[in-house]
């Protein structure tokens, strides 16, 4: 369990102190900053409400887990939303209607040979193997709509990029923020300084500083 503190300010901790501000850093925190009282209390932490961090808070809340998002921009979805909305996947439902012949393991191949060797092997073939199951989630239960085709982008050599019917990663997050919303439980915490935000949920509480306590981080 987290405890939670908001609008304070501060600087340098040790690992399982921190303090977050509104642009989305993250400090260390001595003992002497730590707040006399704490706000909240909750089970997870999520920064950011991109693809990732919206899927995490869905799968956290299934799990059980009372969940807070950090969001530092005036909207929702970060660069999630502006992207263009392609998922890579192999072996999906779609190839096989277009017979394209693709794999995990070629997937696998493509992406390192694109990384340079820079990637990291195990966490490339996590998302090879889990792509087609990934892809089909976001149709099946989120209820995402794509584009009738699959194209062979730059780094892959089959076709395998699959595009949201908008062509913009924000049909993605809008059917994400869908899902998040209609959970109990949840909290979005933004910055005071946001003035703009469509279709804001009730949960919203804003700060301008975090205090954490009782954190261990997980990073993507």
């Amino acid at each position: 369990m987290v405890k939670i503190a908001r609008k304070i300010a501060g600087e340098v901790f040790d690992d399982k102190k921190c303090l977050i501000d509104n642009q989305g850093y993250i400090f260390n925190m001595v003992n002497e900053m730590l707040p006399q009282k704490w706000d909240e209390e909750t089970d997870i932490i999520i920064v950011g409400s991109g693809f990732a961090g919206l899927a995490a808070a869905i799968e956290a809340k299934e799990a059980g887990s009372s969940v807070i998002i950090l969001e530092k921009m005036k909207g929702y979805g970060g660069n999630s939303t502006i992207s263009d909305g392609v998922i890579a996947a192999a072996c999906t439902n779609m190839q096989a209607d277009l017979e394209i012949a693709d794999s995990p393991r070629l997937m696998f191949k493509d992406m390192l040979e694109a990384g340079l060797g820079l990637n990291q092997p195990k966490l490339v073939q996590t998302l090879t193997e889990k792509s087609a199951e990934t892809f089909q989630w976001t149709i099946d239960y989120l209820g995402v709509n794509y584009l009738n085709r699959v194209d062979q982008f730059g780094g892959h050599s089959v076709p395998r990029s699959h595009t949201t019917s908008n062509r913009t990663g924000s049909a993605i997050i809008k059917q994400l923020l869908r899902v998040v919303w209609g959970k109990p439980g949840w909290r979005d915490w933004i910055p005071t300084e946001r003035t703009y935000q469509a279709d804001i949920p009730p949960e919203r509480v804003e700060y301008s500083c975090i205090a954490l306590e009782n954190c261990v981080s997980l990073r993507g």
